[in-house]
């Protein structure tokens, strides 16, 4: 919502509010924007009373600061695009006013900031990753073919798709079987991930 770059996946507020009305409980609508300024992006807070926002674009940490001022419930996921080694130094910039910093892949050339379809470096990820506080989502061209070596390799707190798991490239409408098979693929790697990471705790308390 809110879009400033091509994306086939922009709802009205209308769409939006019919999907939020549709969500299980325990489940948590989140408003995917590329607004970058406070008063646009809290009119769509307010009308579809969103308690967590991602922001895609550049949005100012001070913008970001005004906007949980005025709605201290408000979560903020705030992606940073990586796209080298400076990567880090936005990530740690945003680290001070983001509940939690998504990775993800651009494609300047195509005009988009999110469902690029394209793997950015995951080793800059899996560094970025290390270096901060908050928890870090990995997004970027993730399909279920992937995904478990994306785990390994970033050992991020989560991962987000959108593209990898699309009926077609440019269609909105997800694949159910590719969906599923990417749910599946994802939890078993982070099972893996949490079970190394204990046995590794274990074996440094007995020594």
């Amino acid at each position: 919502m809110g879009t400033r770059y091509k994306s086939e996946d922009e709802v009205t507020v209308e769409e939006a509010s019919e999907i939020i009305s549709a969500v299980p409980p325990l489940v948590t609508p989140v408003l995917v924007t590329h607004l970058t300024e406070r008063e646009e992006i809290t009119k769509y807070v307010e009308k579809l009373q969103v308690t967590t926002v991602q922001l895609q674009d550049d949005v100012s940490p001070n913008e970001i600061l005004a906007l949980k001022e005025r709605h201290p419930h408000l979560k903020i996921i705030k992606t940073v695009h990586v796209t080298g080694d400076d990567s880090l130094k936005k990530a740690k910039e945003y680290e001070k006013v983001a509940d939690t910093i998504e990775l993800d892949s651009i494609d300047v050339e195509g005009g988009r900031v999110g469902g690029t379809g394209i793997v950015h470096d995951w080793k800059i990820s899996r560094s970025i990753s290390s270096e901060l506080r908050v928890p870090v989502i990995l997004a970027g061209g993730l399909t279920p073919e992937n995904v478990e070596l994306a785990v390994r390799t970033v050992k991020p707190y989560g991962v987000d798709v959108n593209s990898g798991v699309k009926v077609s490239r440019t269609d909105r409408k997800k694949d159910p079987k590719k969906l599923r098979e990417f749910i599946l693929r994802a939890k078993r790697a982070f099972l893996e991930l949490g079970a190394h990471e204990f046995a590794e705790g274990e074996l440094e308390k007995s020594f």
